[in-house]
């Protein structure tokens, strides 16, 4: 039986490509590059063996042993670091109303992400997903970081249940799968998909936003009470910039790359929001019966006109699978898509069969999430 810190150990080493030689009563033997590492069954923190492993990893990966114990520690962690900032300010603090107001629209923002990550929503108006609203207490607030007032929203995920695997079937069909995304891993995404969603496809364009744009977002995880928890913080007298910057945790696929870079929104901006706040309200918001989520499996038989991809997504608060066939010459984008773990957007009308799987025969859409309102700029 494998203590929670072996576990988490074994896990880093398979994350960097370590191989294990072999094993015993007491622990194992693992291979990264040129260094043999020792891992014991029962390790504790601060231990000789715990030091031991991060020593010798260190070596192996060319780094020094403090970095490898925070990875390994944060390696279930997602993180979202937020800041309220101001040109003038003491450094390492924010005036008091500032900071009340960015905590509590972290919590709101998260709050609205975990509800319209089961399902999109214009407007919640109460009606909060109580499944979003247990992930949402899952979620802890760390330090605020030395040098800087960062406030780190961090949520815990579980352990992957697979790692990407090809099979060929009996019929010469190929599979490409991939780990499921923990519910904890959405609700996060969706925070990051609906800011970046409201910097690109709302505020960037720098008019009012139509109906088509918000419609857009919406897609995205973008809700009234989204947008009103972060007007709320950015249109404070002492706050010129919010910014936020998300961090995957090291032992679960990260999202896309286009998830990880720093996302800002100015005081300037507040108009802006306010105005897709009313859409957000007043719009009624027409969203084709459609499912979002990241690929997990692709299928396609060579010289075959058609393949099919499988969509993660959540309906009536259940984990799914939505098929949805493609054609040939789409088969090795879908496959990128699936391993640099793109949010996808597939649209059309959803077929149940008696003990089959839900089924889309011809998308009407069906493309990365952040290309539906891109093209708003």
């Amino acid at each position: 039986m494998l203590s929670p810190l072996a576990e988490d150990i074994h896990h880093f080493l398979r994350v960097h490509g370590a191989m294990k030689e072999s094993s015993g009563r007491i622990g194992s033997f693992w291979r990264l590059g040129d260094v043999s590492i020792g891992v014991a069954d029962e390790m504790e923190p601060d231990s000789l063996e715990w030091r031991s492993v991060l020593e010798r990893a260190a070596a192996a990966l060319g780094r020094q042993p403090l970095e490898v114990a925070r990875e390994i520690r944060s390696q279930f962690v997602d993180s979202a670091m937020l800041r309220a900032a101001k040109d003038v300010v003491i450094e390492g603090s924010i005036p008091l109303d500032a900071g009340v107001r960015l905590i509590a629209s972290a919590k709101g923002m998260l709050r609205a992400s975990a509800t319209t990550s089961q399902r999109p929503r214009s407007h919640i108006a109460g009606g909060y997903s109580l499944i979003g609203d247990r992930l949402t207490k899952q979620a802890r607030l760390g330090h605020t970081i030395q040098g800087s007032y960062i406030i780190p929203i961090l949520m815990p995920l579980p352990r992957p249940e697979e790692e990407e695997t090809r099979a060929p079937t009996f019929d010469g069909m190929s599979v490409y799968r991939t780990a499921f995304e923990p519910a904890e891993r959405r609700v996060m995404r969706t925070f990051a998909e609906a800011l970046s969603a409201v910097d690109r496809g709302l505020i960037q364009p720098g008019v009012e936003p139509r109906a088509q744009q918000v419609n857009d977002v919406v897609a995205a995880g973008v809700s009234l009470e989204f947008v009103s928890a972060l007007s709320d913080v950015v249109s404070s007298e002492f706050v010129n910039t919010f910014s936020a910057t998300f961090n995957w945790a090291g032992g679960v696929k990260a999202p896309s790359s286009l998830l990880r870079e720093t996302i800002e929104i100015s005081h300037d901006s507040v108009e802006i929001l306010e105005m897709a706040a009313r859409h957000l309200k007043t719009t009624r918001i027409h969203l084709e019966e459609t499912v979002t989520g990241p690929i997990v499996q692709v299928r396609f038989l060579p010289g075959d006109a058609f393949g099919e991809v499988s969509i993660q997504t959540i309906r009536s608060g259940r984990r799914v699978e939505v098929h949805a066939r493609i054609r040939e010459p789409a088969v090795a984008e879908a496959l990128e898509w699936m391993r640099s773990a793109r949010t996808i957007l597939a649209a059309g009308r959803i077929r149940r069969q008696a003990g089959k799987p839900l089924l889309i025969d011809e998308p009407t859409r069906l493309l990365p999430i952040e290309e539906t309102y891109l093209y708003t700029q």
